[in-house]
């Protein structure tokens, strides 16, 4: 039984360039998008897990997005308890939220900063500095 979707032109567009980005074909993408809808669940404060998992999506996309891995990558090193299709529909996810999963990230490294302020603990770029005072000298 095939299911037919309409989407506007601009949908399609983004769906296409958000496919593209993943390597996969439109309407593989679309599979995985409707796929995030069971695999991917918010916890008590919001935050979009894998279901079942203590995974956060923002964890999939930074692997991802800042360290570079491919999928298949993040499932056989960083997350080898998480199946290929959870962190493509995580990654489908974080593409369709990604203001949300940012502001996220954002609200924990700012929290991270505020807590190792309070806690006296020194900064790496402040250790490097001694370093390099100590070394001058």
């Amino acid at each position: 039984m095939a299911l037919t979707i309409e989407l506007s032109t601009e949908e399609e567009a983004r769906l296409n360039r958000d496919a593209t980005k993943r390597g996969l074909q439109a309407s593989e993408y679309l599979r995985l998008l409707w796929l995030a809808e069971t695999l991917i669940e918010r916890d008590a404060e919001g935050c979009p897990r894998i279901a079942g998992t203590k995974t956060r999506v923002a964890q999939i996309a930074i692997a991802q997005e800042v360290h570079g891995n491919t999928p298949q990558q993040i499932v056989s090193s960083a997350y080898p308890h998480l199946s290929l299709d959870q962190v493509l529909a995580a990654l489908a996810f974080y593409d369709s939220h990604k203001l949300e999963v940012l502001a996220g990230i954002e609200a924990e490294e700012r929290l991270f900063i505020e807590l190792r302020a309070k806690s006296g603990q020194t900064t790496r770029e402040e250790l490097l500095k001694r370093l390099h005072q100590k070394q001058a000298s």
